[in-house]
């Protein structure tokens, strides 16, 4: 589902302009941006969590030029499935 698509659901559910929802839509997604920007993890209730963890260096290889390279530690955001989700989809 797309941002589009999303936001006129909204707003027909919700009986409230597409603008008015895109705006909200927009302030809630730059908050969880902003927050996980700072290392704090995002919960979601009923969704799950968004989380940033470490990945660890590691050896990766260049297919290309076949040469084995060292794959640098990053950050990366890690999102952990809620109870409430897990059997939904089978």
């Amino acid at each position: 589902m797309t941002k589009r698509e999303t936001v006129a659901l909204l707003a027909k559910k919700l009986d409230l302009k597409q603008e008015l929802v895109a705006r909200v839509y927009d302030a809630i997604f730059d908050n969880v941006k902003e927050e996980l920007a700072a290392g704090n993890p995002v919960r979601i209730y009923g969704i799950g969590t968004f989380k940033v963890v470490v990945r660890k260096e590691r050896k990766g290889n260049n297919p290309k030029a076949g040469l084995q390279v060292v794959i640098p530690e990053r950050k990366a955001v890690a999102f952990k499935v809620a109870k409430e989700l897990k059997g939904l989809v089978k």
